[in-house]
């Protein structure tokens, strides 16, 4: 319906152009890392450090994410057309939310992937962890995102200015 345009459209503004790899490429980095210094080298299969490591590390990623989402709307403003298009205004911000969501959720899921693989190679004597610490870190990273992922679209609704909304964004994640 109506919500699947505005998911879509949100998900090729991420793609179309070289934000949401730009996004994605950073973060896989830094995830690259915290798997490497907590989970390599210290031979565990543990994530829920990694994960912790991560949430910090959301306070500066998700304000960047949804800086543009309502933000360049107003400034473009395409934010007049959209609301006078035949769809409801939760549609909109429910579609832009999800697509949000989905952008943040996909190096959730490659860290998430980065622990079964270090579980399935790990034989119990040198890699030691907890599967139900590890997915118990995992959901509450989502979740926390979830969270922080709204109250930054929320700041990105207030302002036509990205940079403002950014760093609105991070003074209320902060």
């Amino acid at each position: 319906g109506a919500m699947s345009a505005v998911y879509k459209r949100e998900l090729r503004s991420y793609f179309g152009s070289m934000y949401g790899y730009v996004y994605l490429a950073f973060t896989l980095c830094v995830i690259g890392v915290y798997v490497t210094v907590n989970n390599l080298l210290n031979f565990t299969a543990e994530m829920s450090y990694t994960f912790s490591d991560m949430a910090f590390m959301s306070i500066f990623l998700i304000p960047v994410l949804t800086m543009r989402t309502f933000a360049e709307e107003r400034r473009n403003k395409t934010d007049m057309f959209l609301l006078s298009l035949p769809i409801k205004p939760v549609e909109i911000v429910l579609g832009k939310y999800l697509a949000t969501l989905s952008v943040f959720g996909i190096p959730v899921a490659v860290t998430a992937i980065f622990g079964l693989v270090l579980r399935l190679f790990s034989d119990g004597s040198v890699l030691l962890g907890s599967i139900g610490s590890s997915l118990v870190a995992g959901i509450s990273y989502l979740l926390l995102g979830a969270l922080l992922i709204a109250v930054c679209m929320f700041i990105s609704s207030l302002t036509d200015s990205v940079v403002l909304a950014a760093v609105g964004g991070f003074a209320a994640v902060l």
